[in-house]
């Protein structure tokens, strides 16, 4: 995610010095559709309107090698809200940010534009940073160690309770844990 926030941020950036009215009818549109989504609940659909709303501001950026930058970091970044979306009791409402995001970009205002896109993504990967950790523990809670389980299984869960440790912690104690 920290690829994605440098490069977002300069799409963001760029689609403010491009903006026209045939983008605000088409944002709006994006947005709509992306909030519609989550009322449904369809991960498939939230996602695919997320990816539609990003790939539509690489479009009024106006550089050609944005989204071909972005498609690798999209694949994982598919496969991470997935998982996250799937489990989740509530996904975190992204379409106000994405609306507040937009708005600045219509507005011209490209510097703070780009800002809210590096916030948006950078509290986006510790959000899906923190579930990802807390379904990492919670697998590994499933079946206890008690040293009856088959040898590579102990090893997967305590890797499991490991990163879901890892993902709430500083980086010194994750290398810690993993030393142990």
């Amino acid at each position: 995610y920290e690829m994605r926030a440098v490069i977002e941020g300069l799409a963001f950036r760029k689609a403010a010095e491009h903006f026209t009215a045939a983008a605000k009818t088409r944002g709006e549109r994006l947005l709509a559709a992306g909030r519609e989504a989550v009322v449904k609940g369809s991960v498939a659909e939230m996602i695919a309107a997320d990816m539609a709303f990003h790939t539509f501001i690489y479009e009024l950026a106006g550089n050609p090698l944005i989204a071909p930058a972005m498609e690798a970091q999209w694949v994982n970044a598919q496969r991470v809200m997935g998982s996250v979306l799937l489990s989740a009791d509530k996904p975190r409402d992204i379409w106000d940010e994405h609306e507040a995001m937009f708005n600045l970009v219509a507005s011209g205002d490209g510097q703070r534009a780009e800002q809210a896109a590096r916030k948006h993504l950078e509290e986006a990967a510790d959000f899906m940073i923190e579930r990802m950790g807390d379904q990492c523990v919670n697998i590994a809670k499933l079946i206890p160690l008690s040293g009856h389980e088959p040898p590579v299984r102990r090893d997967v869960l305590q890797a499991l309770a490991k990163m879901g440790a890892c993902a709430r912690s500083e980086v010194a104690q994750c290398k810690a844990a993993f030393a142990a």
